[in-house]
């Protein structure tokens, strides 16, 4: 179907119109102009008035740099509205402003990731664009001052309270209000050393603040596009762009798929490749809930002071809210456990690990991504072959393999699965993740990869012609590997299992399963 001409001046009573607490919406077959409402409002001190015109044409303007941002590819200028001779109020008409919008482009309700979930139609492959998406953004975003000392702006956030100056008062916080931001606070100082690090590695950037489900389109081409808040609340932006993944996650959580929330944190900790925020996701977690619920409370004093809109669901969502940010630092559902996938070269181990990473929720720790990162190839890397020489000059593989097991590490320090993909040719490289495991006290398997020569062959004849190479290259190397390769002598039968990757991937993939806890058949959808 053809789309409908976005015209103006466009009459907003010829409009379908929708109220939100800090918001109204006018909505065309193709657009949308967004109307902020002119409140004054506190949040922790700090006053945010947009009583008047001019103060919500910037906030139009700013909200539409966000937009241009997150790469939405909706945002179609920021507009008048005004009134004609005959009192009819128009977006994009002449005369004297009477109040500003923020046009956008209308995307697809069906796009929407929560309508995708809703209708069983959210895949794997969906998460992973999201994640590859927000991971660029991230990576594209301003950074805050890494001198910045983060923890009293976190702690902040955490004690952060909202009100609307203009009207009645609003009802005091519930209980668990106080008793998440008490466990919040403790957190914030138990964690000092481990937050300022991370501001120091320049984690902490200007990222979207509000990141649900109902923020998140995507296309059946894989296209994805992130639209800011609905609400038009002011939003805590500038964090540890862990807040923005976590955010996300719960969405899908509290959807009853774990296994999908596991799945897209570890596809972003893999194209960040941002192993480290996995210790801070419950804390931000959390957070956001807390803050998502203090806004709910908001919105149902609001309605209940004679907005017209249900005081009543806005009361339990915000209830429901609390207790998650109460429930954040749970034990995870899914066991935590330490796949260690070695093997020669060319032989399928990559596409095993990241198939049964899939399968567990867990993200993959690479060598190569690795080596790719530390060698500061950037997101994009992918030629690590053609750099042979430099990647494993003396003593630098034994950095990755530290590097590696460092990751891996975050990984299992928040309680979750990790996937390690490697040579792992050494009984040392491979008692370094078995002692891995046993720190954290996390069962250990080690996956060994093998094909017969015959059909290694043929897909390092495939590998040289993706990358320009003599075949002769590729094969010197893997001879090397093949005689360099040591027995799996010290490992027990428990922990070691050896495969066969010409067979199909699913057989492999169900073998290590077998070894390995799974997802509970009533979470994953």
């Amino acid at each position: 179907m053809e789309e409908p001409a976005l015209t103006l001046p466009r009459a907003a009573a010829s409009l379908e119109r929708i109220d939100s607490c800090f918001a109204r919406l006018h909505q065309g077959p193709g657009e949308v102009f967004k109307v902020r409402l002119p409140l004054r409002l506190r949040i922790d001190g700090e006053l945010i008035d947009l009583s008047g015109v001019d103060r919500r044409r910037e906030a139009c303007l700013e909200e539409e740099a966000v937009h241009r941002r997150l790469e939405s590819g909706v945002s179609l200028g920021v507009v008048a509205l005004t009134l004609d001779a005959e009192g009819q109020a128009r977006f994009g008409g002449e005369g004297s402003p009477i109040d500003w919008a923020l046009h956008m482009r209308r995307l697809p309700a069906a796009d929407r990731l929560d309508r995708r979930l809703e209708e069983e139609r959210l895949g794997e492959q969906d998460l992973d664009a999201v994640a590859r998406h927000l991971a660029r953004i991230h990576g594209r975003a301003r950074r805050i001052d890494p001198q910045a000392d983060p923890l009293e702006a976190l702690r902040a956030l955490a004690r952060a309270r909202i009100e609307v100056m203009d009207g009645p008062r609003g009802s005091p916080l519930p209980a668990e209000a106080g008793r998440a931001e008490a466990w919040q606070l403790e957190w914030i100082t138990a964690h000092a050393d481990r937050l300022r690090e991370r501001s120091r590695h320049s984690t902490l950037r200007e990222g979207h603040g509000e990141l649900g489900l109902e923020h998140v389109f995507v296309d059946d081409e894989g296209r994805v596009s992130l639209l800011a808040g609905l609400e038009g609340m002011p939003l805590p932006r500038l964090v540890d762009v862990t807040a923005d993944v976590a955010f996300l996650a719960t969405g899908l959580a509290g959807r009853h798929r774990v296994d999908l929330a596991e799945r897209f944190v570890a596809a972003y900790a893999e194209a960040a490749q941002d192993f480290d925020l996995y210790p801070l996701l419950d804390f931000h977690t959390s957070l956001g809930a807390s803050r998502r619920a203090k806004v709910a409370w908001l919105c149902a004093d609001r309605a209940a002071s004679g907005d017209g809109r249900d005081a009543g669901s806005m009361r339990r969502r915000a209830h429901t809210l609390f207790a998650l940010a109460l429930a954040a630092p749970r034990r995870p559902l899914l066991p935590a456990a330490v796949v260690a996938m070695g093997g020669q070269v060319a032989i399928g181990k990559s596409t095993l690990a990241r198939h049964i990473g899939e399968r567990i929720g867990a993200p993959v720790v690479g060598s190569d991504a690795t080596r790719d990162h530390l060698l500061d190839t950037g997101l994009e890397a992918g030629a690590h072959e053609a750099r042979w020489a430099l990647a494993y000059a003396p003593g630098f593989g034994d950095r990755v393999y530290e590097e590696v097991l460092r990751r891996a590490g975050e990984v299992l320090r928040s309680g979750r699965p990790v996937v390690i993909d490697g040579c792992f040719r050494s009984r040392s490289q491979r008692q370094r993740a078995r002692r891995l495991a046993e720190r954290f006290g996390r069962p250990f398997l080690f996956v060994e990869a093998s094909v017969s020569r015959s059909v290694q062959r043929g897909r390092l004849l495939e590998r040289a012609e993706r990358d320009g190479v003599d075949v002769d290259a590729w094969q010197e190397i893997a001879d090397t590997l093949r005689s360099d390769w040591e027995t799996t002598e010290g490992l027990s039968d428990e922990e070691h299992l050896l495969l066969d990757t010409a067979v199909p991937l699913e057989r492999n993939a169900a073998a290590i399963e077998a070894r390995l806890p799974t997802w509970p058949p009533d979470l994953t959808g």
